[in-house]
């Protein structure tokens, strides 16, 4: 499935963060059931989350005070796995939301600029739950990896494939 997701950040401090966005999902794209530990990916170039040097509220050099939560007081976090993030807010993230509800919309939040936090607070293996024996990223479009984000470790080795630019980050050419 597909969404379209808006984030729409205020300038609010919650926990310590100095700006929150919603992230509504529309009930209509998740089907006829509810899907349990659903890893939406949150993509595109936010200026809010790029760091204060680049205009944004990002406080941490490499992006750690950007959370996701499941409230809009930042206090309790959701599982996600940081697939990219740059200085300049462009960002590619997978983040689990425990139930996607089919008949109503569904909302969870993104926060940002907390100077106390120095550490990456994501959880890249909790993000996969044991459905998936793999998930493969291959990124940036120029360095080729194919390091496994389950906690099942199923890397991949790659052979006669070139890092090539994908549709969110970067991509393996097989040809």
């Amino acid at each position: 499935k597909r969404f379209l997701l808006l984030l729409l950040f205020t300038k609010s401090v919650f926990a310590g963060y100095s700006a929150t966005a919603s992230i509504s999902i529309s009930h209509a794209r998740a089907g006829s059931a509810d899907l349990t530990n659903f890893p939406l990916l949150v993509s595109g170039t936010y200026k809010q989350m790029a760091t204060i040097a680049n205009g944004g509220y990002v406080t941490n050099a490499n992006g750690y005070d950007i959370v996701f939560t499941s409230d809009a007081g930042c206090t309790t976090r959701l599982n996600w796995e940081t697939e990219y993030w740059n200085a300049t807010g462009k960002v590619a993230y997978w983040v689990d939301v425990p139930t996607l509800s089919h008949t109503a919309d569904n909302v969870i939040y993104a926060c940002v600029g907390n100077s106390t936090i120095i550490t990456d607070q994501s959880n890249r293996t909790a993000t996969w739950d044991s459905g998936y024996l793999a998930v493969w990223h291959f990124p940036n479009g120029s360095t080729l990896s194919a390091n496994d984000s389950t906690s099942n470790a199923n890397n991949g080795t790659t052979v006669t494939a070139t890092a090539t630019a994908g549709y969110i980050d970067g991509a393996a050419n097989f040809v």
